[in-house]
């Protein structure tokens, strides 16, 4: 008999353990950017556009003594929904063995920047080029050498905003930091020759977790103050929802910009909470804002590390 109980009580710490991982588990993809897993265009103030072009490139330049400025936009398609926590995004960029352009040359310090209107390979020209917004924008740093890969990028924060904000996030713009002659940073495209030294976007993300923590349905929309807090780094967060809505909660950073989106779904009645990780946060406040059917709300929570 003492033998079945030490064994069920493997057991059921066996069960408890593996529903702990699954609860934390993360997934992790690699997209390789190509006709079908994505875009990406040439566009130059001349108003000449490439939409299927080896260059993912960004250059200052003469032609028949005319300058000349060109940019790249690139987009990946992935299906990472926006309730989910982005852990870690990484790109990879593999410098131009073959460049219609130039090598990498000259004070080349680029720019990273996140696309927030749609654009088409096809068609977008340097008069048509989408928005863009430099929140959260990722430098790259001038070459040391013409054939230079730009590896393991830390693009966390600008595909963050993508994934939280999917109407306004359509991809990256590559772009100088002067523009003005001569100097070119340039890399391999999603149409080069060479499919191994085509970018690379590598994402590590996690679910977000929503537990039922009542069958009663309640009475009326309430989102309660996180507990603990101030917390260091895990934050728990309750709401009800007394009837099936679409329900979004939010997280923003002291200057009101979305950090994290936690809930973006439609949500049967019910009391729920979930739990917000600040690993990837500085120390400070931020503010979570439920919105379902007519009711919205916002609090204040405190990270300190």
């Amino acid at each position: 008999m003492k033998n079945k109980i030490t064994a069920l009580s493997i057991f059921i710490f066996l069960i408890s353990v593996c529903s702990v991982q699954i609860l934390g588990q993360t997934n992790t993809i690699s997209i390789k950017l190509g006709i079908n897993t994505g875009q990406d265009a040439s566009i130059d103030n001349h108003n000449i556009q490439a939409g299927y072009f080896p260059d993912l490139v960004a250059i200052a330049w003469t032609n028949q003594n005319i300058p000349v400025v060109n940019r790249s936009l690139f987009q990946f398609y992935h299906s990472i929904p926006s309730n989910v926590n982005i852990i870690d995004a990484r790109l990879s960029l593999y410098g131009n063995t073959n460049p219609i352009n130039q090598y990498h040359v000259g004070a080349n310090q680029a720019f990273l920047r996140r696309i927030i209107s749609p654009w088409s390979a096809e068609t977008v020209t340097w008069n048509t080029q989408p928005e863009y917004v430099t929140t959260n924008q990722v430098v790259l740093p001038e070459s040391t050498f013409p054939l230079q890969d730009y590896l393991n990028i830390n693009v966390t924060n600008i595909f963050r905003d993508m994934v939280n904000n999917p109407s306004a996030g359509f991809g990256f713009l590559l772009m100088l930091g002067v523009e003005t002659q001569y100097r070119c940073i340039n890399f391999g495209s999603g149409d080069f020759w060479d499919s191994t030294r085509r970018p690379v976007l590598q994402v590590t993300y996690s679910p977000v977790v929503i537990k039922t923590v009542s069958n009663e349905i309640p009475s009326q929309y309430v989102i309660y103050q996180n507990s603990p807090n101030p917390f260091n780094p895990v934050t728990n967060i309750k709401f009800d929802i007394p009837k099936k809505s679409f329900t979004r909660i939010e997280v923003f950073d002291i200057l009101g910009r979305n950090v994290e989106t936690l809930v973006n779904e439609t949500i049967d009645a019910g009391s729920y909470s979930l739990s917000w990780s600040g690993d990837n946060f500085s120390s400070g406040e931020y503010f979570y804002r439920i919105v379902s059917d007519d009711f919205i709300e916002t609090k204040r929570m405190t990270l300190l590390k």
